[in-house]
């Protein structure tokens, strides 16, 4: 399969792992320049068409079964693409002459032994792996690989497992700290471990650069010293040698040729040891013999080629070094070896260093901001499909329209305030269960978090889809703890204080400070009753900021909401009284700022605790409010909040009550957890791995709340199974929150993102006009001046106008500037 546009490579590295694999600077994974797609050669366990990473859609080539991540060219619903971008074909980047070679061999070299082993000059067979089952067999009708693999019990031709180990690799590997020597063909390999010695050979149908190059690797982990490689007679012979060479040194493996002549003058053409005289002892003497006369001439090879390296070719190994992330000790003897070897100052090369360590850093920045704008952009995209009409019952979406109609929600922002608040409300002991074989189960209870700056109008959301829809339930609930109250001091007139029942404890809907005995004390309440709890604040930093402050910090307070998520229960012995509950039905939500929740977020996720929240970004834009109302528009309005008071109601009447899934909803929901099982194992954040760990659980829950509105909307009844469509609206609704918190976890293991290209476009939009390097300089702070230079601001320009948000233009001598023609997400 091959496409019709052009594009060129760009290398996974140490601060740019491959999303697919994890690997870094092995050549092997790489990225399409035009941000289109990735592709991997070691793809892991995704499944092709349905797995999607990011918003990436993963899918494999048919050719040599690659893997790789793509934009898909269909918008993402559920999970699921109908089409993506075409494959590219192309071939794996193979390490070339060109490779450095290593440092000449300066110490004797001594092969490592092993016991000595039959040898049979008739046999044509030889088995590579016992584990795999594989083998190579000689064709009766001339020499040629012929791979067999082994297939219940028979051998079967065909290519086998992928990659092919060497021969005898195995005994390689446990030849740790010795010289291992290599031979072309297993018959020669059989001869030297006649002799007693280790000796490997490639797969003579897998016997490319790269591929030799991952076997050489193996050695290199495992502590093999070094390769002794014994070269045909022959031109074949030659070629082979220089591939071994260059595979070698491109993992750091000292290799010394050893040409078969030089052992045995005099041999045939294709000639090797299997041609040579004597016992198999002898023919490994001679060539053991052989091996400090090969030490002399690859020293003197070294030395007669060593020439004085350019500043040209120390820029490179600066940049290429720099760019796989070497450490600052790294850095410095690295300056210090070029230094030697090109004649310059130390001085200058580590001015090169520091200038060039500053370029990759910004570009870097600007690479992760057009990351970032192109992440935002999608995820607003996908955003505008999930409406309130598409989330809800019509009755309910159109109540929630009018009751926000002047507000900067969207329909995320909208929803979700109102789902938690309902969330509050389901009584104890209410679940969703998904799979009743694996007891997969989860109570409908919500933990969220509204996010957006100060002034951003969060505590109007709140009020109108929190606090109102739940106010006469609220103010019921207090006439009832009244009523409950004065009932209990009747009951007293006339009893003696050590005889009178305990006073009863006030039943709650929501609260919103507590100190942990304080909420495992209400929590006993609640459940004696029978009731859920919403923690609901209006700034909820203050409550994750003070977990632990009661008890000295010592964790108790952020376990116990740990364990509420999953409707746990608790138990505490006290002098003055015991302190339990069983089981638990607690929601939380309320509101912060971004700021606010990067410096929360920053310490990771060991615990989990905010994988567990749905985060939902208030969008920054303003709305202005009407100047006046008609009588119609304020009876919308009433009728709108009672609409959403009635739905409340109902749903605080229902009775506890398990929902399962139906038999499709429940096969589609496990092939979601499954598709987050496999994002998890992607990602090397650990944030981001705990937050597709409870990707599926939290669909659970709002499928559970979106089928509970159903029933209150009359679309359903309390008897029916929840359907699919449920939950594929709440994947939907999860995936979308999620990526926005997955970007934050990035955001911030990455130490931030940089806002040169917000700047660059701010400051054209400001002056309406073009604007360039002078322009953007005079709007930056000194920091920032400092920390950017006219390279990265174009490099800015050039991905704000790839990503259409913007138009550039070159003058005469070079320079360019960039006109804001869209607007920024």
């Amino acid at each position: 399969m091959t496409t019709a546009f052009s594009y060129e490579w760009l290398h996974s590295s140490r601060q740019n792992p491959c999303p697919i694999c994890g690997r870094t600077k092995d050549g092997d994974c790489r990225m399409l320049s035009d941000g289109q797609g990735v592709i991997c050669h070691h793809p892991k366990d995704l499944v092709p068409g349905r797995d999607v990473v990011n918003g990436w859609v993963f899918t494999r080539n048919t050719d040599d079964d690659r893997g790789g991540l793509f934009k898909p060219d269909e918008p993402i619903r559920n999970g699921l693409s109908a089409r993506v971008v075409p494959f590219p074909s192309a071939a794996r980047a193979q390490a070339t002459s060109s490779s450095p070679k290593p440092a000449p061999i300066t110490g004797p070299i001594e092969l490592a032994r092993c016991q000595p082993v039959d040898f049979d000059p008739a046999n044509h067979s030889w088995r590579y792996s016992s584990i795999q089952g594989t083998k190579r067999v000689d064709d009766p009708k001339g020499k040629s690989f012929v791979p067999h693999h082994l297939i219940e019990q028979e051998w079967q031709r065909g290519a086998g497992p992928d990659p092919w180990p060497a021969y005898c690799e195995a005994d390689a590997i446990k030849a740790a700290g010795g010289w291992v020597l290599e031979t072309e063909g297993e018959k020669c390999a059989d001869i030297v471990r006649a002799g007693g010695r280790v000796a490997i050979s490639q797969p003579g149908h897998a016997h490319k650069v790269v591929q030799i190059q991952d076997r050489y690797q193996r050695l290199v982990n495992d502590g093999v010293l070094g390769i002794v490689y014994l070269e045909d007679n022959d031109e074949e012979g030659r070629k082979r040698s220089q591939q071994s060479e260059d595979a070698a040194a491109a993992v750091g493996l000292p290799l010394l040729v050893l040409p078969a002549t030089e052992v045995w003058p005099g041999l045939p053409e294709k000639g090797s040891i299997d041609d040579a005289s004597g016992t198999a002892a002898e023919r490994v003497a001679a060539l053991e013999a052989a091996i400090p006369a090969a030490i002399q001439r690859q020293q003197q090879q070294h030395r007669t080629t060593k020439k004085v390296l350019t500043m040209a070719e120390a820029r490179e190994r600066l940049e290429q070094e720099i760019g796989d992330g070497i450490d600052p000790a790294g850095l410095a003897e690295l300056v210090a070896e070029l230094a030697a070897e090109s004649g310059q100052g130390h001085t200058a090369l580590r001015h090169m260093a520091e200038a060039i360590r500053s370029v990759q850093l910004q570009a870097a920045g600007v690479e992760a901001e057009a990351a970032a704008l192109a992440a935002e952009k999608d995820r607003k995209e996908i955003g505008q499909l999930l409406t309130p009409s598409y989330l809800l019952p019509p009755s309910l979406a159109q109540a929630i329209e009018v009751r926000t109609n002047y507000l900067p929600v969207d329909g995320p922002s909208a929803v979700l305030p109102f789902l938690a608040a309902v969330a509050g409300l389901v009584k104890l002991g209410t679940e969703v269960e998904a799979i009743a074989a694996a007891d997969y189960r989860v109570p409908i209870n919500l933990f969220a978090c509204l996010v957006g700056r100060s002034g951003a109008k969060k505590t109007p959301v709140l009020k109108l889809l929190v606090e109102a829809p739940t106010q006469r339930l609220q103010a019921d609930l207090v006439l009832a703890n009244q009523q409950a109250h004065s009932d209990w001091e009747e009951t007293c007139r006339g009893i003696k204080k050590a005889e009178a029942p305990p006073a009863p404890q006030s039943k709650r809907l929501r609260c919103s400070d507590f100190t942990g005995e304080a909420l495992t004390q209400q929590l006993q309440t609640q459940e004696a009753h029978g009731l859920g709890l919403l923690i609901y604040r209006d700034e909820l930093s203050g409550l994750f900021s003070s977990i632990d402050q009661y008890r000295g910090g010592k964790g108790s307070d952020e376990q116990q909401l740990l364990e509420l998520f999953d409707g746990g229960g608790f138990s505490s012995l006290r002098i003055n009284g015991d302190r339990h509950y069983s089981r638990s039905q607690v929601s939380i939500f309320g509101g912060t700022q971004p700021a606010v929740l990067k410096e929360l977020v920053a310490k990771g996720d060991a615990s989990g605790f905010w994988a567990r929240f749905l985060f939902v970004p208030l969008p920054a834009r303003p709305v202005p409010l009407t100047l006046s109302t008609t009588p119609e528009e304020e009876a919308q309005a009433k009728a709108a909040a009672e609409t959403l008071a009635d739905a409340c109601q109902t749903i605080y009447r229902m009775p506890r009550k398990t929902y399962r899934l139906s038999p499709d909803a429940a096969a589609r929901f496990a092939t979601y957890e499954l598709s987050r099982q496999h994002a998890a194992l992607a990602t090397n954040i650990g944030a981001q791995s705990a937050l597709y760990g409870k990707s599926a659980g939290k669909v659970l829950r709002v499928a559970g709340v979106l089928h509970l509105l159903q029933i209150a909307a009359g679309e359903a009844n309390s008897q029916d199974q929840i359907q699919p469509d449920a939950v594929d609206r709440a994947a939907a609704l999860v995936d979308h929150l999620d990526a926005w918190a997955l970007s934050l976890h990035a955001e911030v293991a990455a130490g931030g993102v940089c806002d040169l290209m917000r700047n660059v476009h701010r400051r054209s939009e400001q002056l309406r006009q073009e604007v360039g390097w002078k322009e953007i300089r005079q709007s930056l702070s000194k920091k920032q001046r400092e920390q950017t230079n006219q390279a990265a601001v174009a490099a800015a320009m050039r991905a704000l106008a790839a990503q259409g948000y913007g138009e550039m233009s070159e003058g005469q001598r070079g320079a360019v500037r960039y006109r804001a023609t869209g607007e920024l997400p």
